[in-house]
């Protein structure tokens, strides 16, 4: 009987296997960077499944580094005027110098490392020719979320985004893939940062906490679901955000059960509870900021930009070869 296979083990674990010091993003990293060969083969998909391996090959040894230069990271700019500065962040790098606690590093403050707006800073200076002043911060993408990104280039333009930002007079659109198939609808909830554990997290309203705790509402609709073996899904779902509390789409997701593929933070639902496993084998935590939209802060143009889901989700999205479709996605 010819073998399925799905059952066959992925390339990330079996350079693991063979690289035992180095943890799962270190893998993945050195795959996608074309450094491993089997066969004489290059591979760059972590989630391949292979079998029958006799010799990995892995180029430039020791641990895999972050590419953390502006030099080395060609910077997609969606938009650029004398106010505003809009991009693409890729996943791996930070978005401002400072991280937020318990991010996905779980530490409180990031390496001495070129951030986004860093990088969006030096792109500027060479394409005007001149030095500038810093970008100023409107809002943040976690380190290890992808997508559409804006900074402030005056007072006026921070001052401006800030209120539309306060207002909720923005669109955001995410694309992010969970496990399980969770209801489409509303979620909402009180969050507060520090649930108990020192991370955060829901609190009950009538709860002595909630005096500290902001309302978060996050919409979510399934786009797709597959099936896996062992009775178990993923689905792609959009989230849009009614209100844009930190994490607030990676704390709804897990809260309501359908841990976003790829967390490594938000593994249990309240304090000291048990950590769930996350079956997925996602190249990095899937979560991707596809739709960035507001009236621009001077001219009061509607703008509006859109972020294809990254190479490193589609294809591992796609590569799930053997499951059950039981709904069309946008982003096939």
């Amino acid at each position: 009987m010819m073998q399925d296979p799905s059952s066959h083990p992925t390339l990330a674990k079996i350079l693991r296997q063979h690289r035992p010091e180095w943890s799962w993003n270190d893998c993945r990293r050195a795959i996608t960077a074309g450094r491993v060969e089997i066969g004489g083969v290059t591979m760059t998909d972590p989630t391949a499944r292979v079998t029958g391996v006799s010799e990995i090959v892995i180029k430039n040894q020791g641990a895999p580094h972050h590419k953390n230069s502006s030099k080395d990271i060609d910077l997609k700019v969606y938009y650029s005027d004398d106010h505003i500065i809009v991009v693409e962040k890729p996943s791996g790098i930070e978005s401002v110098p400072f991280a937020t606690k318990n991010e996905d590093s779980l530490a409180s403050k990031t390496s001495k490392t070129e951030t986004l707006i860093d990088i969006a800073r030096a792109w500027l200076e060479t394409k005007e020719r001149r030095k500038l002043p810093p970008l100023k911060v409107v809002h943040r993408l976690d380190k290890g979320t992808s997508g559409v990104m804006a900074f402030a280039r005056t007072k006026l333009a921070e001052r401006e985004l800030g209120q539309l930002f306060r207002r909720h007079d923005i669109q955001r659109r995410y694309v992010a893939i969970c496990l399980g198939t969770p209801p489409s609808g509303e979620i909402r909830s009180w969050l507060v940062k520090d649930r108990g554990d020192g991370r955060r997290g829901a609190v009950s309203k009538m709860s002595p906490a909630a005096k500290s705790a902001k309302e978060a509402i996050t919409h979510v609709n399934v786009l797709e679901s597959k099936q896996l073996a062992g009775n178990r899904s993923l689905s792609m779902v959009e989230c849009k955000l009614e209100t844009g509390r930190t994490h607030q789409i990676r704390i709804h997701l897990a809260e309501s059960g359908h841990l976003l593929a790829g967390e490594q933070v938000y593994l249990s639902t309240r304090p000291h509870a048990p950590a769930r496993s996350d079956y997925s084998n996602a190249p990095r935590i899937a979560l991707h900021a596809t739709d960035l939209g507001f009236r621009h802060p001077v001219t009061g143009d509607s703008l509006q930009w859109s972020s294809p889901l990254p190479a490193d989700l589609s294809h591992w999205w796609r590569s799930l070869q053997f499951a059950a479709d039981t709904k069309s996605s946008s982003f096939n």
